[in-house]
């Protein structure tokens, strides 16, 4: 066993009520399974005795397995622990908990990360690998290269014209393990801009097809601005073609269609069409004195924000007391959310246009998109409530 796992889980590690010197507890072991869960999760409860059965019947011979714990006491823990046959970090190394869950970007649980013996990350996903392959049989002990991760990932081509903070949220999603895809191309119509410099620093190939070059006497021949970008996006063999913060009307090919996804900072139909982008949206939204916000996710077209809706995200906003910097902020957290989920949608297979409506096929139970559309649903139902807290309380004032 290298220092690499001492440094993650620090010298000590618990094995049933006994502490154990962690190069001990883990020596010759060439993966071991970080589990983050705690007794007062539902969804754990349930995953843990599957785990430990699976444990006990042949992983074991695979993988170790240490629990981390995010109980919210120590006697929670005891008794939590007392059923699991692995092993687990003191409950009083909070800080060294805090550490691990924020270099794997733990977002919820369970949620189990697969290192191998240095330390190095197999699987963000390891709930996934072991409940499809219980006995370890096909595991892998070696951390992929890049290369290896990438091949099989769905390619996503980007395209933007700015900052490049969409492409960040994406990025970012993948680098958490929550967003299964590879980032194969970015494509900007502006040269110098940092949503480049974003890809370049993930190594992430970029091009740039510059809007301007088409541009005369303040017209812009958009066809043939579309013809150069459809042979880049092309060249690239995306699976889906993502519009984030992409400034120009682009003309999408028979190739790519419904392949092509766009996020609209509003609730389309609403404040749509060109012209509204930006921060010319948010400040149409304040002026008109809007109480409902969010974003939208389409299928892309050949008419500004016209494509088939694959979702919406809302919040409630107080126009009388926050800006379209305010506005803009909320909206763009919702963004940070839809975007993926909708990409996780296209990329698995669940969408179908039918008359100009998305129909999505129902994810499989237990599995991280089912968990999303909950949540999804969540903030639908929210946003709702907030709707109804107002026509109550203009009722009352009547």
């Amino acid at each position: 066993m290298s220092a690499g796992l001492v440094d993650l889980f620090g010298s000590k590690l618990l094995s049933g009520v006994d502490e154990v010197n962690t190069s001990d507890a883990l020596a010759g072991r060439q993966a071991v399974a970080i589990y983050f869960s705690a007794h007062w999760c539902p969804p754990c409860r349930g995953f843990t005795p599957k785990l430990a059965e699976w444990y006990s019947a042949g992983l074991k011979d695979k993988l170790e397995i240490v629990f981390v714990s995010s109980d919210k006491d120590e006697s929670a823990f005891k008794d939590y622990f007392s059923a699991m046959p692995w092993k687990a970090l003191p409950y009083r190394d909070r800080e060294l908990k805090d550490k691990l869950s924020k270099k794997f970007k733990v977002q919820g649980i369970p949620t189990v990360v697969i290192v191998d013996g240095d330390g190095k990350v197999i699987s963000f996903d390891g709930r996934s690998m072991i409940s499809e392959d219980p006995t370890g049989e096909n595991f892998t002990v070696k951390a992929p290269t890049f290369a290896d991760a990438s091949d099989d990932l769905p390619r996503l081509v980007v395209l933007l014209s700015g900052g490049g903070t969409s492409l960040q949220n994406i990025l970012d999603k993948i680098d958490a393990g929550t967003l299964r895809a590879r980032v194969a191309l970015v494509v900007s119509s502006k040269d110098g801009v940092k949503g480049l410099q974003r890809a370049e620093a993930k190594n992430v190939p970029t091009k740039v097809v510059a809007s301007a070059n088409y541009r005369k006497d303040k017209k812009t021949d958009w066809a043939s601005f579309s013809k150069e970008i459809n042979s880049v996006v092309l060249a690239a063999k995306p699976d889906l073609v993502v519009l984030a913060g992409f400034m120009c009307f682009y003309e999408v090919p028979s190739e790519l269609e419904n392949k092509v996804i766009n996020i609209h900072p509003a609730l389309l139909p609403a404040f749509g069409g060109q012209g509204m982008y930006g921060e010319h949206v948010h400040k149409a939204v304040v002026k008109r004195g809007a109480r409902i916000h969010g974003c939208t996710v389409h299928f892309v077209t050949n008419d500004y924000d016209a494509g088939p809706i694959i979702l919406q995200r809302s919040c409630a906003i107080d126009p009388a007391r926050e800006s379209a910097d305010d506005v803009q902020k909320k909206v763009f957290q919702e963004e940070c959310l839809a975007m993926p989920e909708a990409i996780r949608l296209c990329i698995d297979g669940r969408l179908t246009v039918k008359d100009g409506i998305v129909h999505v096929a129902e994810a499989p139970v237990g599995s991280r998109t089912s968990v999303d559309v909950a949540a999804t649903a969540k903030n639908v139902f929210a946003v709702l409530g907030v709707i109804a807290v107002v026509r109550l309380a203009r009722s009352l004032m009547r």
